[in-house]
């Protein structure tokens, strides 16, 4: 088995793990909304990053110039 064969057979088994995992808990009413409040936790906290990540990159950023550079 050369390396390019084993890394598609480990995506493909961890493809089918996580799909496995999906439809069990998409199937248990109380492990669906535990996944629901973990993924609006996950995104509310990341979007608050992505915030501050954005506003620190535009003070960083330097002032334009007063003349745009020539084209070569």
């Amino acid at each position: 088995m050369t390396e390019r064969q084993a890394e598609n057979l480990a995506n493909l088994l961890i493809g089918a793990a996580a799909a496995g995992a999906a439809y069990y808990i998409l199937r248990d009413p109380v492990l669906r909304r535990a996944a629901l409040r973990l993924s609006r936790v996950g995104i509310s906290a990341g979007a608050s990053w992505l915030i501050a990540e954005c506003r620190r990159a535009w003070a960083e950023t330097p002032a334009r110039p007063a003349e745009p550079s020539p084209r070569l």
